[in-house]
């Protein structure tokens, strides 16, 4: 059964007034998903069946196939970085490969995601000629039946806003692809390219040097500085006004080398600003010329500052002093493209948790205060909650986020729970060796710690601290357990440790008695004390307190120096988040039997 989707129409400008909704359109592929009491599929627009290159769908769905009336549904494949931003390259991807062990493998790092807009019919019953609002009401209550209450699953409702205001804020600072407005009372026409639906893309801009032009195809070609050397980045042909483009050819004519019968070369000189949608492959997608921009630094024209221009949300967020060095090779800007690439994963620890930043107003490594409250001056958009005298700040947004940024808070601690809550919902035990030159004491530590959480079947995760040691997290129900209780288990396991190992391990809080041992804090885990969050920097070294892989602890050049902003954005793209998960296990683990076996085993002592 081969069905055309609908098609979307481009336009400049969205639509205003109350008959339309909006979406989020994703960056991904279009695609049907076809239930039949026989199969579950999953459709291109172009008819061809990708149920193979993405199991963990069809796998999940077939797992609800109880709950799953036949239906067809009209949706977008993605791989979510973030509510509203899709990476493009793992989809397209996936979709290329063939082999069944390589497929598993991609989707177990980079699982993907159907975002469904539309449901054309449910249970042999066509709704394509029902108003769209009609159809979301279908979909909503289709939603509801098959959707149990979890934390993670691949089949996921596209948001509807009633504004488009507030979405392409949200777009620009999650780098989303832009937006589809439809008309609340629209049919669903297959293969129809329809005005009802109308599709618009949110440009970014970057700075390029033109270099050649080609007289036979008139295109003009953009490149950037890479490591040494220029990099091809862009060709690009639309969007000049004829006096450009005829002034363009001219200087290219007059003032560059043939280098072909049809091709002119210019030395670097002439910098443009271009529009696109993004970056793939290291090239410009959709791109569309804007301007010459007389005033650009060459050399600063680098493929890394173009990454920070495309996603920067420059007309939401003010950056004073950007160049402002931050730590070796990062500066504030380059800082503040951490954050912002970070955040979709930062944010989740950060939420409603009243929050202490160590801040560095002349850069990392130099004097340095905490900051808690709220102060006066800061702008209306940063949420505060008073605890006794504190206004407490809390980071719950992007723009937040980059806020706090800007005033180059370089560390983020929180409490183990949320403001609202009494109870905590971690545990988190500090390995703290003598010095960052004993990491591998910390190593030991956690991995001992593990073998010990494994026999209470413990879902346990670990990260560096960012400085010289190593955390281990246990989540927790939130606001189930007291910290009573919570202490009665980190006790018990540190004590435990500490019996294994009394030569390489302590229980003593002072450091002059600890012996040049690693101290196991277990006093830290408490009502009001704090711990750097996942994915925070320090401010004295710039390294990442980063999570980890149980298995990365096997690797004896394991070191905190290897976790770097520019190194973790790298392993975020290339593995999964080694806590992603982390939500999910929460509601799973089994730490009422654990404090009763730590309880029996007590009394039998």
């Amino acid at each position: 059964m081969f069905i055309k989707p609908m098609l979307t129409t481009l336009a400049q400008t969205l639509p205003k007034g109350a008959d339309w909704i909006f979406e989020p359109k994703y960056d991904g592929f279009r695609c049907l998903l076809i239930v039949t009491p026989m199969k579950i599929s999953l459709q291109s627009r172009n008819g061809k069946d990708l149920s193979i290159q993405f199991p963990e769908i069809i796998d999940w769905l077939t797992s609800q196939k109880t709950r799953l009336k036949p239906c067809v549904l009209d949706g977008e494949l993605v791989c979510l970085m973030s509510d509203l931003h899709s990476n493009f390259s793992k989809v397209l991807k996936r979709a290329r490969l063939r082999t069944k062990q390589t497929i598993t493998k991609h989707a177990e790092q980079f699982p993907c995601q159907l975002m469904v807009f539309d449901i054309l019919s449910h249970n042999q019953k066509s709704l394509t000629t029902r108003p769209l609002l009609e159809r979301k009401t279908y979909l909503q209550t289709l939603f509801d039946t098959i959707n149990p209450e979890m934390d993670r699953v691949p089949l996921l409702l596209t948001p509807i806003y009633e504004s488009s205001d507030s979405l392409i804020k949200q777009l620009t600072f999650e780098q989303g692809e832009g937006i589809v407005a439809k008309r609340k009372t629209s049919s669903w026409q297959s293969g129809k390219r329809s005005p009802n639906w109308l599709k618009w893309k949110l440009k970014k801009t970057g700075t390029v040097i033109l270099t050649h032009y080609n007289a036979a195809n008139d295109y003009f070609t953009g490149k950037v500085y890479g490591d040494d050397c220029l990099v091809e980045i862009v060709k690009v042909s639309h969007g000049f006004s004829e006096d450009k483009r005829a002034s363009l050819i001219s200087v290219f004519k007059q003032n560059g080398t043939r280098v072909s019968s049809n091709e002119w070369e210019l030395p670097p000189g002439i910098c443009a600003e271009i529009a696109c949608i993004g970056l793939h492959d290291h090239k410009l997608r959709e791109p569309s010329f804007i301007d010459f921009n007389l005033s650009a630094d060459l050399e600063g024209c680098t493929l890394h500052h173009l990454r920070k221009q495309l996603i920067f949300p420059s007309d939401y967020v003010d950056i004073t002093h950007p160049t402002k060095p931050i730590w070796t090779s990062v500066n504030k800007s380059d800082y503040l493209y951490y954050l912002q690439r970070i955040a979709p994963t930062l944010l989740l620890f950060l939420k409603d948790r009243l929050l202490t930043v160590i801040r560095y107003p002349h850069g990392g490594g130099n004097e340095r205060f905490y900051q808690k409250n709220r102060p006066e001056s800061a702008p209306t958009f940063i949420e505060s909650v008073i605890r006794e005298d504190t206004d407490y700040i809390l980071c719950n947004q992007m723009d937040s986020l980059l806020w706090l940024g800007n005033l180059l808070a370089l560390e983020f601690h929180i409490p183990f729970q949320r403001y609202s809550e009494t109870n905590p919902s971690e545990i988190v035990i500090d390995l703290d060796p003598p010095s960052i030159d004993q990491f591998q004491l910390a190593v030991q530590a956690a991995k001992m710690a593990k073998a010990a959480l494994d026999v209470f079947h413990l879902t346990a995760y670990v990260k560096t601290s960012g400085g010289k040691g190593i955390q281990v997290y246990i989540p927790l129900p939130h606001d189930r357990f007291t910290y009573k209780e919570t202490r009665t288990f980190t006790l018990f396991l540190c004590q435990f440790l500490y019996e294994q190992q009394p030569e390489l391990f302590t229980l003593e809080r002072l450091k002059k008695n600890r012996a040049n041992r690693l101290y196991l804090d277990y006093v830290q885990h408490d009502e009001g004390k704090t711990i750097i969050a996942p994915y925070s920097t320090r401010g004295d070294t710039g390294y990442v307190a980063t999570p980890l892989e149980w298995e990365e602890l096997e690797n004896d050049s394991l070191h905190p120096s290897l976790f770097t902003v520019w190194t973790v954005l790298d392993r975020l793209d290339s593995q999964r988040d080694p806590f992603r998960e982390y939500e999910l296990s929460r509601h799973r683990q089994p730490f009422s039997e654990a404090l009763l076996a730590i309880q029996n085993q007590t009394i039998s002592h």
